[in-house]
């Protein structure tokens, strides 16, 4: 890369303040740097350095986006720096983040889910959060480790409330890893259902918000399963949702996808109304082997678990 690192930086925040080519050239040096880190062969040392001043604490990229996610001019700019720190965390081995590094991480992505940032900023920030919660496991003894973790949760909590559905998957995570954090198991099932609810009235569903909850969920039922005795009610909304995606309507249909999938790892606690339905379900089911090979993988697994699986439930 011809940018040194320290020009790239002092550059991004003399650009941040020009109105007139900011936008521009904020989302070129982003560019710059993102190739940089995805498509050159470099050394070891070289990678070192510019992890130095990416989370460097006054001119860094952690800091030129927490000044920025909230002007939607530099929206391009803050997308593609979140994508950047998202290729870290993915690409680059485990040892070559330190803790801080991650701790930092994890305060911009509360800073950022708190504030009025964009929606587009927010379900990169969000994809971040998630590929983090994933990759790395800090100590938890460390109190302000175990502070951050809980302003994570109380975050997403808040967001999740505020119908902002690309939470679903992070908090759930969150919440299963680190169960002890959540009081309030059956407020937040219920929150869940609500936000399925009002997607699925829309004229036009979100099959992205739609996958979102159901991933989320799928995460916390395997912490806080669904009881057939005690969540009859809850039980019986999910059900009816499930009968809804069964049928694909959209060409993206990843969020059915997903609901099939959070019906093969739940189905035992749907077998009474499934057994009910059960020419509705053999049907539906059936349909799904004139799609595409994906829904067609997604059938076949989810037809295998129910009938092998969740007490035979079409015997």
């Amino acid at each position: 890369m011809d940018v040194e690192p320290q020009k790239l930086f002092a550059d991004l925040t003399s650009f941040s303040k020009d109105e007139k080519k900011g936008p521009t050239e904020c989302l070129r040096l982003m560019e710059i740097l993102n190739r940089f880190l995805i498509e050159e062969q470099v050394n070891s040392s070289i990678i070192d350095l510019y992890l130095i001043h990416i989370f460097n604490k006054s001119h860094g990229l952690i800091r030129f986006l927490n000044e920025i996610t909230k002007n939607k001019n530099l929206k391009n700019a803050a997308i593609k720096g979140v994508e950047i720190l998202y290729t870290l965390v993915s690409n680059f081995d485990k040892s070559r983040l330190a803790e801080n590094n991650v701790l930092d991480i994890y305060s911009l992505c509360i800073n950022i889910i708190q504030s009025d940032a964009p929606a587009d900023v927010k379900v990169k920030v969000l994809e971040l959060l998630l590929i983090s919660l994933q990759k790395y496991d800090i100590c938890m003894e460390n109190n302000e480790v175990s502070s951050v973790y809980q302003q994570i949760l109380a975050s997403l909590q808040n967001a999740l409330k505020q119908k902002h559905s690309d939470t679903g998957g992070s908090k759930d995570y969150l919440s299963q890893k680190y169960n002890y954090y959540v009081s309030n198991s059956k407020e937040i099932q219920l929150l869940f259902v609500r936000h399925f609810e009002s997607e699925l009235v829309k004229s036009k569903k979100s099959q992205y918000v739609v996958c979102g909850f159901f991933t989320g969920f799928s995460y916390y039922c395997e912490i806080y399963p669904l009881d057939d005795k005690t969540d009859k009610v809850l039980i019986q909304r999910l059900y009816e949702l499930l009968k809804i995606l069964v049928v694909p309507k959209d060409r993206t249909r990843i969020g059915n996808r997903a609901a099939m999938l959070f019906l093969a790892n739940n189905g035992t606690v749907f077998r009474g109304p499934m057994l009910k339905d059960y020419k509705y379900w053999h049907n539906k089911l059936l349909n799904w082997l004139n799609t595409g090979d994906d829904d067609k993988k997604s059938w076949c697994n989810c037809f295998t678990s129910l009938f092998s699986n969740h007490l035979c439930v079409f015997k």
